[in-house]
């Protein structure tokens, strides 16, 4: 898989100078299987290996956006912990999420988790493993503002994407 990969997250890392994440959903979070980043500005907890929680993330979003709903119910259902207040704001986030992956095609997360990263991630299909992933970009908000995510991350980031899908049908067949 990697050989197939990292070339396309490289180009897109070394370009947007982004750190670029590939994770899989496993066990109600997501974890790192291939990462891409050269740029010394961003710091690097993100080794392969690495979980992340779903909520307030770009990634996150990204992945509950392409679940069914009888997923999303019992993912939401399970962060909650019968906390009702928690349920709320788990579903009022993951359902503005899904609206903005319908409309825009990904998700994104400005500061929510550190004011000073921002993040924005789309879903890969990836036909030679049978599996949904997440491909994400992000940094410091000073070097990827709101308004940069928006027009030049997101197209190069769904371009890569795109690219990176149809390596891997190929790999299917």
């Amino acid at each position: 898989m990697a050989e197939d990969i990292v070339p396309h997250m490289a180009e897109l890392a070394n370009r947007l100078g982004t750190r670029v994440l590939l994770t899989v959903y496993e066990s109600y979070g997501l974890t790192v299987v291939q990462r891409a980043c050269t740029n010394p500005d961003i710091p690097a907890p993100s080794y392969v290996g690495y979980r992340y929680a779903l909520p307030r993330r770009a990634m996150g979003r990204a992945y509950m956006a392409s679940c069914s709903d009888n997923e999303q119910e019992k993912i939401v259902a399970h962060l909650a912990h019968g906390d009702d207040g928690k349920l709320g704001t788990l579903r009022s986030e993951f359902d503005h999420a899904i609206q903005s992956y319908r409309n825009q095609g990904y998700c994104t997360s400005l500061g929510e988790i550190r004011p000073s990263n921002h993040s924005i991630s789309v879903m890969l299909n990836l036909a030679h493993l049978g599996r949904r992933m997440t491909l994400s970009c992000g940094g410091p908000a000073d070097q990827l503002p709101e308004r940069i995510l928006h027009q030049r991350v997101a197209p190069l980031l769904m371009q890569c994407a795109a690219t990176i899908e149809r390596v891997s049908a190929g790999l299917a067949h």
